[in-house]
C-alpha cells in the first residue's frame, strides 16, 4: 500500500516480510509487487529481497529468484548465514566497490561490530556471502516458474514443504549452476585474486558458514602469494579443528607461531 501511494524514488529497497507460507504474504514475492518496487527505484537503485531456505522446495525459491529476474535484469544470489538467502537485484549492472565499503566500515563502528559476529572483518570477507552472479543466476531460473497476483502458486505450494528439512536441498540446487566464484569487483588496490588480506577474509568467512573445502582453498591461495601470512596461517590451523584433526591443527598453529612470531 505505501509503494501504492508514494511517488517518491529511493536509491535501497529491502522486503523481508514473514515466510511466503503466512497467509497474505505470498503477495509480497509477485511479479506485480516487484514491479512496484522498480517504479520507486532509481536508476542505478539496489533491490534486496530476501527469502529463506528452510521448509520450503527449492522451485519454490527458484520461483521467487525468477519473479524478481523478470523485473530486473541484474540479480546476483548471496547468503548471509546457512539457510537464509538475499537476491540483490538493480536495473543497472551490479559491481562490487571493494575500497568504498571498506570506507563505509572505518567509519561505521556499528556496523563493524555487527560483522564481526560472522568472523568478517573488512569488506572483503562480505564476498563470501555471495553464492552466484548474474549469468549463473540466468541458468538457475531457467524454466522456473512465475508467481503472480493472477497465479498466486507460492501461497499454495510453499505450506506443502513447511515442516520438511530443505536447507542442503535448496543450497545444493543453487551450487549445482555456480560457475562464478566472485562477483565483479572494483577496487583501487592489488586485484581480489592477490589480495592476501582479502582472500583470507574470505576463507574466514567461508570457514564460519562450516564452508570448509572452500575456506581451505582460499587460505591456501593466500599462502601461495605469502608463505608466512600468520591470518592465513592461523586460518588453515581452524580449518583442521573444523575437519576434526586436531592433532594436524595443533601442528599447523605450532608452524603459525614459528614463522610469524611477531605477529
Amino acid at each position: 500500500n505505501y509503494l501504492l501511494i508514494n511517488r517518491e524514488k529511493y536509491d535501497v529497497i529491502i522486503s523481508e516480510p514473514s515466510n511466503p507460507w503466512m497467509a497474505g504474504t505470498a503477495h509480497l514475492f509477485t511479479v506485480e509487487f516487484y514491479r512496484q518496487v522498480a517504479e520507486h527505484l532509481a536508476a542505478d537503485g539496489i533491490f534486496c529481497q530476501w527469502i529463506q531456505g528452510y521448509g520450503i522446495l527449492p522451485d519454490d525459491v527458484r520461483m521467487v529468484v525468477n519473479s524478481v529476474h523478470t523485473v530486473f535484469p541484474h540479480i546476483t544470489l548471496w547468503t548471509p548465514i546457512t539457510g537464509d538467502f538475499l537476491i540483490i537485484a538493480s536495473p543497472q549492472p551490479i559491481r562490487f566497490p571493494l575500497d568504498r565499503i571498506q570506507e563505509t566500515l572505518d567509519r561505521s563502528p556499528q556496523i563493524r561490530k555487527d560483522l564481526a559476529l560472522f568472523d568478517l572483518e573488512k569488506s572483503g570477507g562480505l564476498l563470501s556471502l555471495f553464492l552466484l552472479g548474474e549469468k549463473d543466476v540466468r541458468h538457475y531460473v531457467r524454466d522456473a516458474d512465475l508467481n503472480t497476483d493472477r497465479h498466486l502458486l507460492l501461497e499454495f505450494s510453499t505450506p506443502k514443504s513447511l515442516y520438511d528439512e530443505t536447507v542442503a536441498l535448496v543450497l545444493q540446487s543453487i551450487k549445482d549452476h555456480r560457475t562464478e566464484p566472485l562477483p565483479p569487483v572494483e577496487t583501487l588496490g592489488v586485484p581480489i585474486n592477490r589480495n592476501p588480506e582479502s582472500l583470507v577474509q574470505i576463507g574466514i568467512g567461508y570457514l564460519h558458514k562450516g564452508m570448509v573445502g572452500e575456506a581451505r582453498e582460499k587460505i591456501e591461495q593466500v599462502l601461495a602469494l605469502d608463505a608466512h601470512h600468520a591470518p592465513a596461517l592461523v586460518g588453515l590451523g581452524r580449518c583442521e579443528i573444523a575437519s576434526g584433526q586436531l592433532l594436524k591443527a595443533l601442528k599447523q598453529l605450532e608452524e603459525a607461531v614459528d614463522k610469524a612470531p611477531a605477529s
